[in-house]
């Protein structure tokens, strides 16, 4: 009887990570809303009767809303910096300058350098860390070098995977998921939340950029890149 719900278990769990895939990654949902969570609930039913068979990666151990009083700082393994900018053409230039330099001086050929333009993306990102496939930690860019754990959190947003799905996960996998923003808000949006910001005590200002956060964080437009 083990074996058979064991197969049944994981034959419901695999449905319903497709689903899950095709409704907050691809937009094209194939079942409603109402038969996903009847198969959620047939899971659930079957994992209540044979606890052993409940594994960590399982769709029904996404996480409520349960706010965490205090999140724990954690230590990025690649510091997640942010891009520079400039309005000059002259700084541009001399960038390149020591882009060339550096590279050369490193052994490198001294053929010309070719350049590759891409476009800004605005959004929200997140650092994830996969162990044997499974995900591990979640974290905020913070200062590049330091972020908060919030993988409490993360763990309740479908579109990112609790497991990997590779037939033979890597000890460590680390990706960025990153919320796209749609447009820049206008200055008549900005200037209520700066004004917030400013008359708030300090504790009062990590609440408010907090609720922001996860406004946007939770929303299905983004893009998570391996």
């Amino acid at each position: 009887m083990t074996a058979s719900a064991a197969r049944q278990i994981e034959s419901l769990r695999n449905e319903i990570r497709r689903h899950d895939r095709l409704y907050y990654v691809e937009a094209r949902p194939e079942i409603t809303d109402r038969e996903y969570d009847a198969l959620v609930e047939k899971l659930r039913q079957l994992e209540e009767k044979h606890p052993e068979l409940v594994t960590p990666d399982s769709p029904t151990r996404r996480i409520g809303d349960e706010p965490v009083p205090e999140l724990t700082s954690v230590t990025h393994r690649v510091p997640m910096l942010s891009i520079d900018n400039t309005y000059s053409a002259e700084d541009l230039a001399a960038w390149g300058r020591r882009v060339e330099k550096l590279l050369h001086g490193e052994g490198h050929s001294k053929e010309p350098i070719r350049w590759v333009l891409e476009l800004k993306i605005d959004g929200v990102a997140v650092s994830l860390t996969f162990a044997h496939g499974l995900l591990e930690l979640a974290a905020t860019r913070g200062n590049g070098v330091v972020g908060d754990d919030i993988t409490h959190n993360v763990r309740t947003i479908h579109g990112v995977p609790l497991r990997l799905e590779l037939e033979k996960p890597p000890a460590l996998v680390e990706a960025a998921w990153l919320h796209c923003l749609s447009r820049l808000p206008t200055d008549a949006e900005r200037k209520p939340f700066e004004e917030m910001l400013a008359a708030a005590t300090p504790e009062e200002k990590r609440s408010i950029v907090e609720d922001m956060y996860w406004s946007l964080l939770t929303s299905r437009e983004f893009l998570f890149r391996h």
